[in-house]
């Protein structure tokens, strides 16, 4: 799906599971989702692509993403930390931040909206609701209405039907749609 003519959506997944990702990207082809995706096996390489430091200072090679998909759990520095420093790095161009993750604690899908998540999405079992989620939130992503994260606002502007990406559900059970009004 290339909507209105836009270039390739540009993806950076962090996720240490080879089987997530094979998931994701068969997802994302049955989604009809152009898109030209960038892996890494953990947070510490995600901070390093962001931060462009070698291996991935070539911007040719490994460019900025307009989505970054991040797992919560990985070794060495999890999607936590990620966020963490994402929030940190005032310089760093504006670009959706989607955690997906197994965990259905309340507590982990607050904290990452409170540390800037743009959405925090439930790894679904079934592929066709899971390509849903993912060409909605590849449509959103191709023209980012993202405000720059400043010292005084480190939180990104909340894009409408995120939070329940191919369903009139919330994301979790129970779980509020509002992020503004659950952090």
């Amino acid at each position: 799906m290339n909507l209105a003519n836009e270039p390739a959506l540009s993806i950076l997944v962090a996720d240490d599971d080879r089987n997530d990702v094979l998931l994701l990207e068969v997802a994302l082809g049955r989604a009809g989702v152009e898109c030209e995706l960038h892996l890494v096996r953990d947070g510490q390489e995600a901070i390093d692509y962001l931060g462009a430091i070698p291996p991935f200072d070539d911007r040719c090679r490994c460019p900025w993403p307009q989505l970054l998909i991040l797992d919560l759990k990985m070794p060495r520095v999890n999607g936590l930390e990620v966020l963490r420093w994402i929030r940190q790095q005032y310089e760093l161009p504006p670009f959706y931040t989607a955690v997906l993750t197994g965990s259905t604690s309340p507590e982990d899908v607050n904290l990452c909206y409170a540390l800037g998540a743009d959405a925090c999405l439930s790894k679904p079992c079934d592929l066709t609701r899971f390509a849903t989620m993912l060409r909605d939130l590849g449509k959103h992503c191709v023209r980012p209405r993202v405000r720059s994260r400043t010292r005084h606002d480190a939180r990104y502007a909340w894009p409408e039907n995120l939070f329940a990406m191919g369903s009139n559900e919330p994301i979790l059970p129970g779980f509020p749609r509002d992020p503004e009004t659950s952090v």
